[in-house]
């Protein structure tokens, strides 16, 4: 069950190789939590209708974690093999759960 207090990082983003993009960001949030122990849970999609469109859950701690893990996340070596994939970033955001059901 998701915390009512961590917050939710929402990402969607086009690739020009799913299958890449999917491993290297799954190594690069193992990447970012060693650095900063921030991430509770973490979940990847794919698109039905078009399998180039990724989204990413990120359950973390607290906004702080998040927001630190923006500062050193080009380091880290699976982004650099990220983020050259990447081609299109749809949406970015950090939400906190006001409902479950």
């Amino acid at each position: 069950m998701n915390s009512i207090n961590s917050i939710h990082e929402i990402v969607i983003f086009e690739v020009s190789d799913s299958k890449k993009a999917i491993e290297y960001a799954g190594l690069m949030l193992d990447e970012v939590n060693a650095r900063s122990g921030g991430i509770l849970k973490s979940e990847t999609y794919r698109t039905i209708e078009n399998p180039a469109i990724l989204a990413q859950r990120i359950e973390w701690k607290s906004i702080d974690h998040a927001k630190k893990a923006l500062d050193f996340l080009n380091e880290l070596d699976n982004a650099k093999k990220l983020m050259p994939l990447i081609t299109k970033t749809i949406h970015l955001g950090h939400f906190s759960l006001i409902r479950e059901k």
